[in-house]
Order: C-alpha cells, then sequence, then structure tokens
C-alpha cells in the first residue's frame, strides 16, 4: 500500500512539473513598463551587454536601427535617459568631456500583458542628439573629440589647430573648465545637419558652422554642405573662429552676452595671420 502511494504521489508530482512547464515558457518576461525599459536601455550599455539591450527593444525595431543605436551609443561615455514632467530627455557626453549634454527625446512603447518594449526613439523639439539620427563615429585627436557621421568630410587636424589656437591666445582662462577638450558634431547630410541644429535649412544653409549649447554642453555643429568645399587653411580659419564661441560659451554678458565683444574675438583669432594664409583662404 506505502509502495503504491509513493507512486502515486511521484507521478503526480511528475505530472505538475509537466503542466507548469508550458505555463513558464509562456510566462512573461521583460521590461514591466515604458521606466523599466529605458532602466534596461541605460543599464545595457553601461555594462556593454547587447544582449540586455535587445530585450528593451520591440521587434518592430528594425535590425539595421537596432544596431546603429548600439554601435553610436556604445561610443559615448555616458548616457542616460530619464522622464521630465512634459516627456523624455537623454543625458549624455562624450569621451574626455565633464559637461553633459541634454536633450529632449520622444520614446514610444508597446506593451504587451504586463511586458512593454520601446518601439521607437525620435527627435523631440530642439535639437536632436547626433548619435540618434545618423551612424557616427566619435574620433579623438588632441584638444578636440569629434562626433562624425559615416562620409562626412574629416576636419579632425583642423579641429586640434582650431583648439590649439584658442588654448594659445588664453581662451580657455576664460572658461570654467580650461581643460575641456573642443566638441564638434559634424553631420554626413544635410538632413541630419537640420536635425541635429534644430532647424531648418532655409535658416542654417548660409553658416559653414554654428556653435549652440546643448543643455549644460556646447557643441559646433558643422554644416556639411560647406565642409565639403574648404580648403585645409579655410577649415582651420572657420573651425578656429568657432572654438572662440564654443570656450566663451559658459559666459553670461559681458563677453558671452555681447554679440560685438564674441564676435570680434572670434574673427581676431580665426583671420588670417599672414598674407600667405589670407592668400589660400
Amino acid at each position: 500500500m506505502s509502495g503504491r502511494s509513493a507512486l502515486g504521489r511521484a507521478l503526480l508530482g511528475a505530472l505538475a512539473v509537466a503542466l507548469a512547464a508550458p505555463l513558464a515558457a509562456c510566462s512573461p518576461s521583460g521590461p514591466s513598463s515604458a521606466d523599466d525599459a529605458l532602466a534596461v536601455l541605460d543599464s545595457s550599455i553601461a555594462a556593454g551587454d547587447r544582449e540586455r539591450f535587445d530585450t528593451a527593444l520591440d521587434r518592430t525595431v528594425p535590425q539595421s536601427t537596432r544596431d546603429m543605436w548600439w554601435s553610436n551609443l556604445g561610443r559615448l561615455s555616458d548616457v542616460d535617459f530619464e522622464r521630465t514632467g512634459d516627456g523624455w530627455r537623454v543625458r549624455w557626453s562624450v569621451p574626455g568631456e565633464r559637461a553633459v549634454a541634454t536633450e529632449a527625446v520622444s520614446i514610444a512603447t508597446a506593451c504587451a500583458g504586463s511586458v512593454c518594449r520601446i518601439t521607437g526613439i525620435g527627435a523631440a523639439s530642439g535639437p536632436a542628439p547626433a548619435w540618434l539620427v545618423e551612424p557616427t563615429d566619435v574620433v579623438s585627436v588632441d584638444g578636440a573629440v569629434l562626433i562624425v557621421g559615416r562620409g562626412a568630410p574629416d576636419l579632425s587636424a583642423a579641429a586640434s589647430v582650431a583648439s590649439s589656437a584658442a588654448r594659445d591666445a588664453g581662451m580657455s582662462l576664460l572658461t570654467v573648465d580650461p581643460d575641456a577638450p573642443l566638441v564638434l558634431e559634424v553631420p554626413a547630410a544635410d538632413s541630419t545637419y537640420a536635425l541635429v541644429t534644430g532647424m531648418s535649412a532655409a535658416r542654417t544653409q548660409g553658416l559653414g558652422a554654428l556653435t549652440q549649447r546643448e543643455g549644460g554642453a556646447p557643441r559646433i555643429v558643422v554644416n556639411p554642405a560647406r565642409a565639403g568645399q574648404w580648403s585645409p587653411s579655410q577649415a582651420n580659419m572657420l573651425l578656429t573662429h568657432e572654438s572662440v564661441h564654443w570656450r566663451l560659451s559658459d559666459l553670461g554678458a559681458p563677453v558671452g552676452g555681447n554679440e560685438w565683444v564674441s564676435e570680434g574675438l572670434a574673427e581676431w583669432l580665426g583671420l588670417p595671420r599672414d598674407a600667405d594664409e589670407a592668400a589660400a583662404s
């Protein structure tokens, strides 16, 4: 009798395990809210965990987009998505940078049962993060860091020249962080340039480059349509000009708040110093 009871209990136990297995396989696993999905995204980027990164994204996100986000975000030194009172924002920086760029983004999610995943990340109002809109590389040179769209002009040498010129002229002494590297964003296409500046092409098409603040971080954004036409000396001159605006961007009045002072210093430092260089420009 006891043998049959033991056998019965064993059979019932095996049956319970067999019935539970399909239920376990079908049980939901993954982020339970949009906030959780963004937390998974943050932690996976910090840990370099691609598999976990993909669990935060819905299967409707194209593989090419997943690959671009993973590659671009992995080149940054810090990334943090967070909810604000009226939406979402991302805080990010490049290697060697102590300032933090802050930009509004739109986050779309889809929930099935108790699992929520990200279906899209897009630009909200204002400038879009450079890494969001196209494949990018991060290039570090002496005194500067460039976020470069694939196929964009190579301005690394000119960026280094510009950073050195501003430093040698004492401009770095006017900034909160004198050792900060010059940070440039070089989009590869007109369309991404418009997204990164947050302005229409009609407003920016005549500019070679502009300096803008993205939260707490200043950025020099280069117009790819113009940059492709520059000679090396012209690139040096224009980026040196913008490096002054970049260095002074932390200041309020009288320097940063008065355009004539800022532009005067930028022209003084950026313009060619000798006849040969002037002729080449």
